[in-house]
């Protein structure tokens, strides 16, 4: 039977979520030690994006990317970062900023499956399909 990533990262996420850090290290290495056997190396990349999600949900974490035109204060990211908390009903949300000078102003907003686009660019995109009509 053919195990798949997801299973792999289901596998690992259900023998560590409880452990302490000194037991984890153990299990990830013995884990690691599984893949070398089962000849599985060339699908940790996968394996891990499966396990942070698996962890990220368990644990309330939301990813979000904020993407702007310019670098933004510290009050206005954490005033996104407080929004995303609200609508995603998360425990924490961890950002990632991005700077996208295309976009002209405002901010994009992504997280979970989720976009909120306030840029400019869009704005404008918007106005230019409504005078089209």
């Amino acid at each position: 039977m053919k195990i798949s990533k997801k299973q792999y990262a289901q596998a690992l996420f259900e023998v560590v979520k409880d452990l302490d850090k000194k037991n984890a290290k153990k299990a990830i290495k013995k884990f690691a030690d599984i893949l070398v056997k089962n000849n599985k190396v060339s699908q940790v990349d996968g394996i891990i994006t499966y396990f942070t999600d698996f962890w990220n949900k368990d644990k309330s974490i939301v990813n979000a990317e904020i993407v702007s035109s310019r670098k933004l204060g510290r009050n206005i990211v954490q005033a996104i970062n407080s929004y995303v908390v609200k609508i995603s009903n998360a425990k924490n949300v961890e950002v990632k900023e991005k700077i996208d000078e295309k976009i002209i102003g405002g901010v994009i907003v992504r997280h979970s499956d989720k976009i909120l686009d306030m840029s400019l660019r869009n704005r404008l995109a918007l106005l230019r399909n409504s005078l089209k009509e």
